[in-house]
């Protein structure tokens, strides 16, 4: 009857749906206005499921082989199908991606994974490079241990990349730069999942096992006299543990002996340069009982990078050539980072300070220029009758508040 024709034509929304057979020629994030979406009619009472089996009709899809998004590619992925299109924030004009893939279900996440490794060392920073492998859907709750053999193998499958489960470690990439790093032991759900996430896959030259106090840190060695640094070890320490542990590590790797080590640690692994140095503050190591998580260093994460030196030498002074020789390439914008077999060093850019200008004017007064005219017109018509322009009987008409009265413009000279 007419009360339910009422009902179901205000629930119909229409929606904005791309054609998956298409190739994508534009950018996702272009406007949704594109030629290539289709307007659907859908009542907003019905399940995501229901929708899914009237695009999949429609497309000549397998329901199971494809993914909604909310707005365009970059979209958020509708999981939990069971809910209705106005629950899922459909609403009428809405756009919804259709994506060829398995869907992932409530709990789950699509992460990027690729392949990390060092690149060629530089004397001051360390840089990484990072080619993108494949997208794939993973549990939250699923551990670190059991995830590594899926990715092996799919790395097999779709790049032809052998990787052994027991010589990769898992972490997120921070920036530029390889961050925490996930334990066997650990779950997904640990490294703040959201959906498209970038996980790093670092292959390992031989096994290793780290506990949940375990943080693996950089070091390179200062040679004070040729200002030279030396290339990069990875030292695994124990975050409770006192700078003491940390002194015999460093002398196993580096050959000081540790009553003579000093450290200090860099801001920014990724602009670091030598001339930083100058400003250091360089601490003893031996025979220390703080901790790594205590002052000054308060270690929490891996991916920290440490100079240390023998202070038995001393730091040589650099000429003022030198200083303009390390300070012209170091302080430089490259372009952001772009994935695949190429890699860019980012270098912090310090602004240049601007000169201000102050002018100082000062206000006219009132009065100043006809003040002598509005006195002879004005003669005895106000006041108290007692001759004077102002009321309160005094001779004089200037205005007394904005005698001293100065502006002041500052002028910023760019």
């Amino acid at each position: 009857n007419w009360e339910k024709e009422f009902i179901a034509e205000n629930n119909r929304i229409s929606l904005k749906i791309n054609d998956p057979h298409k190739k994508e020629t534009k950018s996702s994030s272009v406007s949704i206005l594109s030629d290539d979406y289709q307007r659907i009619i859908v009542d907003k009472r019905n399940t995501v499921d229901e929708l899914k089996g009237k695009l999949a009709e429609k497309f000549k899809l397998d329901v199971n082989n494809f993914l909604l998004r909310r707005g365009n590619a970059r979209g958020v992925e509708i999981k939990d199908s069971t809910m209705t299109i106005s629950g899922a924030h459909l609403f009428n004009g809405t756009t919804v991606h259709i994506e060829i893939g398995k869907p992932s279900r409530p709990g789950e996440y699509r992460l990027i994974f690729l392949l990390c490794e060092y690149a060629d060392d530089d004397e001051d920073i360390i840089s990484y490079n990072y080619t993108e492998l494949f997208e794939l859907p993973c549990d939250q709750d699923m551990k670190i241990s059991d995830l590594k053999p899926i990715l092996c193998k799919r790395a097999k499958e779709e790049k032809d990349l052998d990787l052994d489960p027991q010589l990769i470690r898992i972490g997120e990439k921070s920036g530029e730069r390889l961050g925490r790093i996930c334990k066997d032991g650990q779950k997904l759900r640990k490294m703040n999942l959201y959906d498209r996430k970038t996980i790093a896959i670092q292959r390992l030259s031989q096994p290793e096992t780290l506990s949940a106090d375990s943080v693996i840190v950089l070091v390179k060695c200062f040679d004070t006299i040729r200002w030279t640094l030396s290339n990069f070890q990875e030292i695994v320490v124990d975050r409770n543990e006192v700078l003491d542990y940390f002194a015999e590590r460093l002398e196993e790797k580096f050959g000081i002996p540790k009553a003579h080590i000093e450290a200090t640690r860099t801001v920014a692994v990724y602009s670091f340069s030598k001339l930083d140095l100058l400003e250091q503050q360089w601490y003893k190591v031996h025979n220390s009982s703080y901790k790594l998580t205590d002052g000054p260093w308060y270690l929490s994460v891996d991916g920290v990078m440490f100079i240390i030196r023998d202070n038995r030498v001393k730091i040589r002074a650099l000429t003022n050539k030198e200083k303009q020789d390390m300070s012209g390439d170091n302080w430089k914008s490259v372009s952001p980072l772009h994935y695949g077999s190429s890699h860019s060093h980012y270098r912090y850019e310090r602004p240049k300070e601007r000169a201000l200008k102050i002018n100082v004017k000062k206000r006219e007064k009132d009065g100043e220029k006809n003040g002598d005219e509005n006195d002879n017109s004005n003669g005895n018509g106000s006041g108290n009758g007692n001759g004077h322009g102002n009321e309160n009987g005094n001779g004089n008409a200037k205005d007394e508040s904005t005698e001293n009265d100065d502006e002041r413009i500052i002028e910023p000279i760019c």
